[in-house]
């Protein structure tokens, strides 16, 4: 097995609030996931991350669950941890293999 990042982005959400939505298709991102595990599905790990936040994906389990289904493959799922306020986005979140959570402010004085 080949070490490495794949990335599987599930779509940008341009809304400015903090609320799940279908943003695409994730039938789409399976086929394609499917599509890739058949020709070739060596990597290190399976990497959900996003031009945004992929919790703020509706179907963003989904696409964990498909990932631990399919293939021995470690999913990963990167986030900035806005929704993990919520109960079942840490139940969704839990279907990866390892949760990266960033952290971030606008300057000093605000991340302490």
């Amino acid at each position: 097995m080949q070490s490495g990042l794949r990335f599987l982005p599930i779509g940008a959400n341009h809304e400015k609030d903090a609320k799940q939505a279908k943003i695409c298709p994730h039938r789409q991102r399976l086929a394609e996931l499917a599509e890739w595990l058949k020709n070739d599905g060596q990597a290190g790990y399976i990497t959900l991350s996003g031009s945004g936040e992929p919790t703020l994906h509706s179907g963003f389990e989904k696409v964990l669950e498909f990932i631990r289904s399919k293939t021995t493959i470690a999913a990963v799922l990167l986030t900035n941890g806005t929704m993990l306020q919520s109960r079942e986005v840490r139940e969704a979140a839990a279907c990866a293999n390892v949760v990266k959570v960033s952290l971030s402010a606008w300057d000093q004085a605000s991340y302490g």
